[in-house]
């Protein structure tokens, strides 16, 4: 009979660790995909406003030339809880045009667990 040390039955494969670190890692690609998508469409209404701010000269002129930005940006792009008459407070009073908005987004993460952001900008 032979002896065997504890050298020779090293372990092979994962541990659970890995599994567990393997299991986060996947969650948090699909949270992480899940907030960039609000911040893209983010994106699609800051453009929309900068490039209405520039091309108008009163406010409604502005909301509509927003709207039509926004449809140009097509449903994937442009949020579905984002109204323009609604979130967009435009001053005037000074010299130049301040445009500001803000709405927030709810994303379902899971079945029972969602994450509301709040964003706002302005141009």
């Amino acid at each position: 009979m032979t002896m065997h040390t504890r050298a020779q039955f090293k372990q092979q494969g994962g541990t659970i660790a890995t599994l567990v670190l393997l299991v986060l890692m996947v969650w948090g690609s699909i949270i992480g995909l899940k907030v960039f998508q609000a911040y893209r469409e983010f994106d699609t209404i800051k453009d929309a406003v900068v490039s209405a701010k520039i091309s108008s000269l009163n406010p409604q002129a502005l909301r509509q030339t927003v709207k039509t930005k926004l449809a140009e940006a097509g449903a994937i792009k442009a949020p579905e809880n984002f109204s323009v008459d609604d979130d967009i407070d435009i001053d005037t009073e000074k010299e130049t045009v301040s445009v500001k908005f803000k709405y927030a987004k709810k994303i379902q993460l899971f079945k029972n667990i969602s994450l509301l952001v709040e964003l706002k900008g302005e141009a």
